[in-house]
């Protein structure tokens, strides 16, 4: 993110106040995708089904990681689930409380270690596994949580599955289990800085977490789409 833009946050409040936008997500291999915001904001009813169920999982207190604007932790808090509910974007965690989201932070994934809380399930979902971006930031996340997480606790890790990302070479997609390539958000005339974005399989999952006291206990499929419930 350029220093001092908050795109993702101007996106969801331009949104909120009825413009009808979408955000550009730009590879830096040139494939560009237009995405509706209204996901964002859907309702429980509106969900993926993957994400209804991975809802099943979830035990705890929560610590919901790229909360966006606060769909996840709306409906947990319905349910009578403490949570705090961390994004980078200052003005999604501004919508969140605005939509009644009662525990926020403005955080960088990358600083989950500084939390003085525990938590029995952290949600990664909506493919924010991918913004972990790389295999050796995404094991020091993951060691991090570890220990902010209880004795029993799981981690609820959604991500596109390499072999369905659009404009990728198919050989590229059929050897590759864990695929790191850069991105950046585009608004109007506004865009962020390039980052980098992850992609895993089963098998590329399971290379990440092997050593950090993590564990795939099951994967919730769709056809693009994988979210794992990882256990310690």
């Amino acid at each position: 993110m350029k220093e001092g833009t908050d795109i993702f946050g101007e996106i969801l409040c331009d949104y909120r106040d009825g413009r009808d936008v979408f955000e550009i997500i730009e590879r830096s291999d040139g494939f560009v995708a237009f995405n509706s915001i209204d996901r964002y904001f859907a309702c429980y009813d509106d969900w993926p089904k993957i994400e209804k169920r991975a809802m099943e999982y979830v035990e705890g207190r929560v610590l919901d990681l790229g909360c966006g604007a606060g769909r996840h932790s709306i409906f947990l808090q319905s349910e009578g689930f403490d949570l705090l509910a961390i994004d980078i974007s200052p003005t999604a965690i501004r919508v969140c409380e605005e939509r009644g989201v009662e525990r926020t932070k403005v955080m960088d994934f990358r600083e989950v270690g500084e939390l003085n809380e525990e938590f029995g399930t952290v949600l990664l979902l909506g493919n924010n596994f991918g913004f972990l971006g790389k295999k050796v930031t995404s094991r020091k996340v993951l060691n991090d949580l570890y220990e902010i997480t209880s004795e029993n606790g799981k981690i609820l890790a959604e991500s596109k599955k390499p072999s369905k990302l659009n404009g990728f070479s198919s050989a590229r997609k059929r050897n590759k289990d864990i695929m790191t390539y850069e991105v950046r958000v585009k608004y109007r005339e506004k865009s962020t800085d390039w980052f980098k974005f992850l992609s895993v399989s089963e098998e590329g999952m399971k290379e990440i977490l092997e050593g950090t006291g993590w564990r795939i206990d099951s994967v919730l499929k769709s056809e693009d789409l994988n979210v794992f419930v990882v256990k310690k």
